[in-house]
C-alpha cells in the first residue's frame, strides 16, 4: 500500500494498493475528502474508492467519537498487555 499526505496537515489525501486475485491484479484507489473537525480530530466525511473500472464515494453526514466507553469494552489482549507492562 502506498498513501499520501498533504504536506501542510499531514493528513491522508490518498491511498493506493494492488490486491491480487485468480484473475490477476487489481489496483485500487482511495481519496480521503471533505475533513472536518470531530471533537478535536479531523475525520473525512467523503471517502472515493476506485478499483478498476468501478468506483464508490461514501459521504457521511454524521461523525461522533464516544470517549466514554467502560475501560473493559475492549479487553487488552494478554500478550500486548505483557509488552505494555515491559516498557
Amino acid at each position: 500500500m502506498t498513501i499520501w499526505f498533504e504536506k501542510a496537515s499531514g493528513l491522508i489525501v490518498k491511498s493506493s494498493s494492488v490486491t491480487y486475485s485468480k484473475k490477476g491484479q487489481l489496483r485500487g484507489e482511495a481519496h480521503y475528502l471533505d475533513y472536518r473537525d470531530v471533537q478535536g480530530m479531523k475525520m473525512p466525511f467523503m471517502l472515493r474508492q476506485s478499483a478498476g473500472s468501478q468506483t464508490v464515494v461514501m459521504r457521511l453526514d454524521k461523525v461522533s467519537r464516544t470517549p466514554d466507553l467502560p475501560s473493559n469494552q475492549f479487553p487488552i489482549p494478554a500478550d500486548v498487555q505483557l509488552l505494555i507492562d515491559t516498557r
